[in-house]
């Protein structure tokens, strides 16, 4: 009878329901930030994707720095963020991933820092008619370093099945 009331107690106890109820929002909140799991049959098949949706994002951003105007270079980062990459990248993450909000999450803190680097960028002279070319090619070497590693822990992990 006794072990009947503990349980009880646990169970309507306002502390413990509470507790459980932060624990659980606290364990979904962490699956935006820990790196997803993803499987595959063998290293051929993450290679492929991978590298398919790679070229889909410098694609886009050698069309994002094609169209930039470098005389209003100042106004023209702002566009990162809704003019293609930002949506291509976390395309990329999500087709990679298959987790939406770790994705969404991780293109967020990319893209932003890529934004930062531009503005730090733009106290330099930006009159080179190759720095459209330059710039595309350092932008997605960020993004990729990033995502792939660049002898650091990569973000991406796989495992083979």
């Amino acid at each position: 009878m006794n072990n009947l009331a503990s349980v009880s107690k646990i169970l309507y106890d306002r502390e413990v329901i509470q507790k459980n109820k932060e624990n659980y929002e606290l364990k979904q909140e962490l699956k935006k930030y820990k790196t997803p799991k993803v499987y595959f049959e063998n290293e051929d098949e993450w290679y492929e994707l991978k590298e398919k949706e790679f070229s889909k994002l410098e694609i886009e951003i050698k069309n994002w720095c094609s169209e930039l105007r470098y005389d209003y270079f100042d106004f023209e980062i702002d566009t990162i963020w809704y003019k293609g990459v930002y949506d291509s990248l976390k395309e990329c993450l999500i087709n990679l991933t298959n987790n939406k909000k770790w994705s969404e999450f991780n293109a967020d803190y990319i893209i932003c820092m890529v934004e930062k680097c531009l503005r730090n960028l733009f106290h330099f002279n930006l009159s080179d008619e190759n720095l459209s070319e330059n710039l595309g090619v350092m932008i997605y070497g960020m993004i990729i370093g990033r995502l792939d590693g660049d002898g650091s822990e990569p973000l991406l992990d796989i495992d083979l099945m």
